[in-house]
């Protein structure tokens, strides 16, 4: 009888100790689970970029929200953006970013790979490939401010400058068909409250660049080429 109550006994604690072990299990993974990993993290913010789903944007970046365009055109002097913006609303340039440009911003593919993370810091490599937009776009300055000069020798009125930089810009973007730009970026996140969430992303940098189809270094390039043009002047 003592020897049946020590089998019985043995049994029950292997038991208990198997069904101790699969709970340990459980906890594991459903720990792991509640705090995404700054992978995970990286890829809901781009996911709410391309979607430009706000309300999930807020809850995995450091900033309350994140505009491509504005943040692409960070070398442009603000006046002069600020003028920019304002003669654009009264123009189908407006539309043409709208319904063209940033649909195509916006259909960015991605990968992520290599994460880094230390302490409370951690970085992941995302390539980006999506279309020339930064080419359309150096592309169409060119081809307007060539034709533009022809016609400053004739009557022509702003209207109809208006509409040859909203048909040259609508054609040059039609003509992006293909997504053949690639560019991997780092992207840094912070953990905050004992969750990953992206750093901010600095107007201008590599990220933007990226994600604009090379839209930064065109806009730079461009700064540039009208800086040299005033001190030849």
């Amino acid at each position: 009888m003592k020897e049946r109550n020590i089998m019985n006994t043995t049994g029950i604690g292997k038991h208990v100790i198997a069904i101790l072990a699969i709970f340990s299990v459980i906890f594991f993974f459903s720990g792991c689970g509640s705090t995404p990993s700054p992978t995970e993290t990286t890829d809901t913010f781009l996911q709410a970029l391309k979607t430009q789903d706000v309300e999930t944007l807020a809850s995995v970046y450091a900033e309350a929200e994140l505009d491509l365009l504005d943040a692409a055109a960070e070398s442009v002097e603000s006046e002069e953006a600020e003028d920019a913006e304002e003669a654009a609303e009264d123009t189908g340039l407006t539309k043409v970013y709208e319904e063209q440009m940033l649909p195509k911003m916006l259909d960015f593919d991605y990968e992520l790979s290599n994460e880094q993370i230390n302490g409370d810091k951690a970085t992941v490599d995302a390539k980006i490939t999506t279309y020339r937009i930064g080419d359309a776009c150096t592309a169409f300055f060119s081809e307007y401010i060539s034709q533009a000069f022809m016609l400053a020798f004739s009557d022509v009125s702003e209207e109809e400058l208006d509409s040859l930089a909203t048909t040259l810009l609508s054609g040059k973007l039609a003509d992006l068909t293909e997504k053949n730009y690639e560019k991997t970026v780092t992207i840094a996140l912070t953990k905050v409250d004992g969750k990953w969430v992206v750093d901010t992303i600095q107007p201008g940098n590599d990220a933007i660049d990226a994600i604009t189809g090379g839209l930064v270094t065109a806009f730079s390039n461009m700064e540039d080429a009208f800086a040299a043009w005033d001190e030849e002047e």
